[in-house]
């Protein structure tokens, strides 16, 4: 984790996530990158995004979650 009262907005370069593209019902990966800063090696963990299909009852987009962002240094 950040150091030294450090935080994401520390970093020399940003995290910036980009996912697969579409728009259907479908399971999409989300992809991590870009982030950079001398004093801490930085690794990533993607994930999936999931569209579902719209019922009557039940509206449902489900994001998983990302697992913290891996700082160390």
């Amino acid at each position: 984790g950040f150091v030294n009262g450090d935080t994401e907005s520390s970093l020399d370069t940003g995290v910036s996530i980009a996912r697969a593209i579409g728009e259907d019902v479908n399971t999409y990966t989300i992809t991590p990158s870009g982030a950079v800063d001398s004093n801490y090696d930085i690794s990533f963990v993607t994930a999936d995004f999931t569209i579902t299909s719209k019922s009557i009852t039940d509206t449902t987009i489900s994001i998983a979650p990302i697992d913290d962002f891996i700082y160390s240094g």
